[in-house]
């Protein structure tokens, strides 16, 4: 059986400082084709400073104090607060259209579309519109559902919704008001990225639009093979 030689390597560097001995010579590291320049020149560079600067750092552009949107919610006997509501315990007229519930204000111009129109809704003398059974399940409100409502005086009119009906839009709604990438030139367009939105419960979404991730886009393209 011939026997069996080790492949030839080169001199041993000496001192045996690559099994712990000294640290190696210039000329040991010349043999090992390393760049004696470039090591000597990173040992010499200043650390570099280390920019903490927040991404938002730069401030929000003032919003209004005032809102005339309030989230409000049915009590037990379909009794919807409306704080905003400028009359009190009075019939007022109203359509339905679809889940959203038009109210029109005393003084205004508009009056419900034919074939939309419903019963005149009564407004307490606590700002409290009620809402029989009939109506909260053409409107799809569930027991004591949460209700956004907003005022618009210059129609004269209050419209109401489910307020659950908004979480699908929540994440384009929060993205658009976030800061603008770091780095992106004044008045050029900022590419859309995927952004993850936490909405209520703790539940996570990639925002509409967003590119799938590779642990969705692999399984397809193995089973498209």
């Amino acid at each position: 059986m011939p026997a069996v030689t080790s492949p030839a390597v080169g001199p041993a560097p000496a001192g045996g400082w690559a099994f712990g001995g000294g640290a190696p010579s210039a000329a040991e590291l010349t043999e090992l084709w390393l760049n004696t320049d470039l090591l000597q020149e990173r040992a010499q560079r200043p650390p570099a400073a280390v920019d903490f600067t927040p991404l938002h750092a730069r401030a929000a552009d003032p919003a209004p104090a005032r809102t005339e949107l309030t989230l409000t919610k049915l009590d037990t006997k379909g009794r919807l607060p409306l704080p905003l509501c400028p009359v009190l315990d009075a019939q007022l007229p109203a359509e339905r259209d679809g889940g959203v519930l038009v109210v029109f204000l005393p003084g205004g111009s508009a009056a419900p579309r034919p074939g939309y129109g419903t019963a005149p809704l009564r407004v307490d003398g606590r700002r409290r519109l009620l809402l029989g059974p009939a109506l909260r399940a053409q409107l799809g409100l569930a027991a004591n559902a949460t209700v956004v409502a907003r005022t618009d005086t210059e129609r004269g009119v209050l419209e109401l919704m489910p307020a659950s009906r908004l979480e699908p839009q929540l994440d384009e709604l929060f993205d658009s008001h976030r800061a603008p990438r770091r780095g992106t030139p004044p008045g050029a367009e900022e590419q859309p990225v995927p952004r993850l939105t936490a909405l209520p419960g703790g539940r996570m979404h990639l925002s509409p639009g967003a590119a799938p991730s590779p642990s969705t886009v692999a399984p397809a393209a193995d089973d498209a093979n």
